[in-house]
């Protein structure tokens, strides 16, 4: 699962950091990826007639019948062929059944136990790029759900960092992460970022990239909301004064609500706790240069 998930990101970091934060052997991992994407010189004959077989079992059962059955009927009709090549012939066709779809398992798989609570509601920061603080916020949208993910600089109160996706997945929190380290690039070792123990944020992909940037991780003790209480109360507001003013009618459209809603609070919406000035204004006066 390792090997999978150092493949997946392989475009984002370096092969060998992956392989030492993730504590596997980097020969290993090439000879998995060798071994994977060896083509199989082996001539088979018999293969167009077993994708014809298979194409007529899959439309015999009106499209239900998935690997496992297709392979039965196979073995049954004296067939000597694998699961393994079913499977790649099924996908090559392009067909899959229909029954119930299996939870899928690769997030589960990759999830860490939680941090500790280091921020422990200590809400006031000194400089900005000291902690950021992170949630995820749901949308139901024409009967679909839409999240969001948020990064907010504690400081003054800045959204640094945004994602929308119909998936509620490790990806999600970690794209959202990418954008705000793009947009603060951060000194490597003097932030601190804080969420929930939601498992987004316990995956080994997003806390590879805090590792990657040395960024210390936070969490909120479980049940306890209010370790998290300006994340919360962000939330209220996106709710209240962007997502309630009028419907929506796709996730497009979600996106630019949200990105204009963005720019207003970051740039113009007065905050009470900042002395009613927005996050920027807030933060380019107030702003000192950064110490340890």
């Amino acid at each position: 699962m390792k090997f999978v998930f150092i493949d997946a990101e392989k475009e984002s970091f370096p092969v060998s950091l992956m392989c030492r934060l993730l504590e596997v052997s980097r020969s290993g991992y090439y000879r998995w990826a060798t071994a994977r994407d060896r083509p199989d010189l082996r001539l088979k004959s018999d293969e167009p007639k077993l994708r014809r077989e298979i194409r007529k079992i899959h439309r015999g059962s009106h499209g239900a019948y998935g690997r496992p059955r297709i392979h039965a009927v196979l073995r049954a009709r004296g067939w000597k062929v694998s699961a393994k090549r079913i499977a790649r012939l099924l996908t090559d066709e392009g067909l899959r059944g229909r029954g119930r779809r299996a939870r899928r398992r690769t997030e589960i798989a990759q999830v860490e136990e939680p941090s500790p609570n280091l921020l422990a509601r200590n809400f006031a920061v000194a400089a900005p790029n000291r902690v950021w603080v992170g949630d995820i916020k749901q949308e139901v949208i024409a009967g679909r759900t839409w999240y969001i993910a948020i990064v907010l600089d504690l400081y003054g109160r800045v959204v640094v960092g945004s994602h929308v996706s119909p998936r509620m997945d490790a990806s999600l929190v970690t794209q959202a992460l990418r954008k705000a380290l793009d947009t603060r690039n951060p000194e490597p070792g003097a932030l601190m970022f804080h969420s929930d123990q939601g498992i987004q944020y316990r995956s080994q992909r997003f806390r590879l990239v805090l590792r990657v940037n040395v960024i210390t991780q936070s969490m909120s003790r479980a049940g306890k909301c209010h370790d998290n209480a300006t994340m919360e109360s962000f939330n209220a507001t996106l709710e209240v004064e962007c997502l309630r003013r009028q419907p929506l009618q796709s996730g497009q459209e979600l996106r630019t609500v949200l990105r204009k809603f963005l720019t207003f609070y970051n740039h113009r919406r007065l905050h009470s706790s900042l002395g009613y000035q927005s996050p920027m204004k807030f933060e380019a006066l107030t702003r000192k240069p950064a110490t340890r």
